[in-house]
């Protein structure tokens, strides 16, 4: 009888710690935290557009910078600041895998939507990067893309965007 119920009890365990389950909670995993350098505490949350995760695919099409900014809440940075993005490096997708960044790709576009330029990033720590602020006063619409991947595969990917207005 105690066999029986070792038994049990050990297949309850093992099926509650099977792989991870709920995509939206993945993907939350992978939302980066933005600051400004000079005050950490000014946090901005990135809205998700699409993403390719354990399967599952959302594609979004993103905004025209006009539409995006004049409907979002946006940061107000003064020229010389500087912008750090916290990105989680690793991803648990259950117990025994996890999925581990590979490569981020950031892309601005100015209120105009023309001069789209591709940003690079600086890495200041384990998980923490930084870029400079467009030095031309405007409002500047962001696309952060995060790649991850399985051990040498690439097979997981998750967009977001966010807005700055850059002031004199």
């Amino acid at each position: 009888m105690k066999k029986i119920a070792f038994l049990i009890l050990g297949l309850l365990i093992l099926s509650g710690c099977g792989l991870y389950t709920d995509i939206e909670g993945q993907i939350e995993q992978t939302t980066p935290k933005i600051t400004l350098k000079s005050s950490p505490s000014t946090k901005r949350k990135p809205s998700r557009t699409d993403f390719k995760w354990n399967g599952l695919v959302a594609s979004a099409e993103h905004p025209a910078p006009q539409d995006f900014l004049n409907y979002q809440t946006i940061v107000q940075v003064k020229h010389p600041e500087k912008i750090q993005i916290a990105v989680q490096k690793k991803v648990k997708l259950g117990i025994m895998e996890s999925a581990y960044l590979s490569d981020m790709v950031l892309t601005m576009i100015p209120e105009s939507g023309e001069d789209v330029t591709e940003i690079s990033l600086k890495e200041l720590e384990s998980g923490v990067w930084q870029f400079q602020v467009p030095s031309k006063p405007g409002k500047y619409m962001y696309i952060l893309k995060e790649f991850y991947g399985v051990g040498l595969e690439i097979g997981y990917y998750v967009t977001y965007y966010f807005g700055l207005e850059v002031t004199n």
